[in-house]
């Protein structure tokens, strides 16, 4: 009879025995177990953290685990469980595979996401799209919520919260302001705590177990969308193609200016910085400026004869040419050349006339013939003494 027993006793025990099964918990990892379905034990091994009351991982020393089951004990970094009584949770069974886990275990490292906000508008004054990739840092401080609460595709979701609140961010600034953010966390998370980021933050780590560390997002790169970027080149084109036009205008207006003073284009840069700093070359080019604007804008009105960068047929330009002339002649004597080699000046009937220096207008003329030009014209011209034209 003693013998039965024992013998029973002895299959007992290695029944027993072969129903143990261990599990070794790896550095920065948790593993969660189930008794008859039911979450009941978590354990964890990560240096510098323990469990806290309320099962959340917290900094110091303290217990690695939290629960209690009579089939589950742990010696060290290994848990001892009966099976089939005790399961250990797949990550994959609760979770979509991603960077948070693998196999039977829950990372419990830092874990370093790097979202892009695509199209993200800047403040209304702008209205920028830029695309804005960030960095952050985040830790699993409760694996239980993490495993079993959380959507299976917790992480999916965790994006779409941060892109809201970062959108707002970008919101909240012009692009000088996104570009200045670069690698300075703890503006950004100053920034996000005065647009009342922070409940979406507190959100994700009460309802799923998941901490974005203070001060860890951080912009690494800003740009611009593609349409954008197309609109920028098209603009620096366009500005190209409106300088080349100026100077082209400003070049016609200048020889036409050369040869009324009986002077050549080379005589007049021949003068140098002293040439371009005249009032005559500035106003021409100011002109010239200001046509193509109009030229390009489609704002002709009265200006409907204009041909820019072509004297031929248009009377304003004759006109200010006309204006610029006198205004060089009146200033030609700083050279040492008076009005040139007369040429063209005054009276051109030809003999020794032709060879007088032309008249220098008053300034009460110029500015007559000013008002004579706005009347007819309705804008103001550059050599108006009075500078009416702002």
């Amino acid at each position: 009879m003693w013998y039965l027993i024992g013998f029973l006793g002895l299959v007992g025990i290695a029944a027993l025995v072969a129903m143990v099964r261990v599990v070794v918990v790896q550095e920065a990892t948790a593993v969660a177990f189930k008794f008859m379905g039911q979450f009941v034990y978590r354990a964890m091994s990560s240096t510098g953290h323990h469990f806290g009351g309320d099962g959340k991982i917290c900094d110091g020393n303290g217990s690695k685990h939290f629960g209690r089951c009579w089939c589950i004990w742990k010696i060290g970094g290994w848990v001892f469980y009966l099976r089939p009584f005790v399961t250990v949770t797949r990550y994959e069974e609760q979770n979509s595979p991603d960077a948070f886990g693998h196999g039977i275990y829950v990372h419990l490292g830092d874990i370093t996401p790097e979202p892009v906000v695509t199209a993200a508008e800047t403040a209304e004054s702008e209205n920028i799209p830029l695309t804005v990739k960030f960095v952050m840092t985040m830790r699993i401080i409760d694996p239980g919520l993490w495993l079993f609460r959380a959507p299976k595709d917790v992480n999916s979701q965790v994006v779409k919260r941060l892109d809201a609140a970062l959108r707002s961010w970008v919101r909240s600034g012009d692009q000088r302001h996104a570009q200045a953010a670069r690698g300075n966390g703890v503006q950004l998370w100053s920034d996000l705590i005065a647009l009342g980021c922070m409940p979406i933050f507190e959100k994700i780590e009460q309802d799923w177990g998941l901490r974005i560390l203070e001060n860890s997002i951080i912009v690494e790169d800003v740009g611009y969308e593609l349409d954008y970027q197309k609109s920028l080149q098209a603009a620096s084109k366009a500005k190209l193609e409106a300088n080349a036009s100026v100077e082209e205008t400003a070049g016609r207006i200048i020889r036409s200016i050369a040869t009324e003073l009986g002077m050549t284009v080379d005589e007049l840069n021949a003068k140098g910085p002293k040439f371009k700093n005249t009032p005559a070359y500035k106003e021409a080019l100011a002109f010239a400026r200001d046509m193509v604007k109009r030229d390009r804008a489609g704002d002709r009105g009265e200006l409907s004869d204009i041909r820019v960068g072509n004297l031929d047929g248009s009377s304003i330009l004759d006109q200010t040419v006309g204006m610029a002339i006198a205004g060089f002649a009146a200033g030609a004597k700083q050279f040492g050349k008076g009005g040139g080699r007369g040429g063209r000046q005054g009276n051109r009937g030809g003999g020794n006339q032709s060879q007088e220096p032309p008249r220098v207008k008053t300034r009460d003329e110029l500015i007559r013939e000013a008002e004579e030009f706005h009347a007819q014209y309705g804008v103001w011209p550059g050599i108006d003494p009075l500078h009416r034209g702002g």
